[in-house]
């Protein structure tokens, strides 16, 4: 199990240019690491902004299925959100908003991997594809389905 400085170490590289307003803390009563006390107004509204209210979750309110996929990894990580968009222009928004502050990104389908590939970076953001799922063009004569 990670101790308190580990886990401060691991957030303090994640987001370097958020303000924090305490540590990063290890949850003892679970395998889960969590993110506790984190003020990054900024980022949260920027993200709000793309994506809307109802498609962003943020630390440590994020649901449980987000924080991990089927490998065998001993332990959910916690971001500092996660994000659902619908279309490629939000994708693109949330690389920028990401970029700008120096956050790790996650792509997410249905978790269903087995390599760990979709377990979250401590303090970063979870793009969560879920809501991407339309057809968008059909192409039978050449056999081509273009999909989100």
């Amino acid at each position: 199990m990670p101790q308190r400085s580990d886990c401060y170490l691991l957030r303090k590289l994640s987001c370097a240019d958020l303000i924090l307003t305490t540590y990063r803390v290890v949850d003892v009563t679970s395998s889960a690491v969590t993110c506790q006390g984190m003020t990054a107004l900024p980022v949260r509204d920027e993200l709000i902004s793309v994506v809307g209210a109802d498609a962003a979750s943020f630390s440590p309110h994020h649901n449980p299925d987000d924080l991990h996929d089927e490998s065998l990894h001993p332990l959910a990580v916690e971001p500092f959100a996660v994000v659902r968009p619908t279309t490629t222009q939000q994708v693109v928004e949330i690389v920028r908003v990401a970029r700008r502050h120096n956050l790790s990104l996650t792509a997410r389908g249905s978790g269903t991997g087995l390599s760990g590939a979709a377990t979250p970076v401590p303090g970063g953001i979870v793009v969560n594809f879920e809501r991407m799922n339309q057809v968008l063009r059909i192409d039978a004569r050449d056999h081509v389905a273009v999909v989100q």
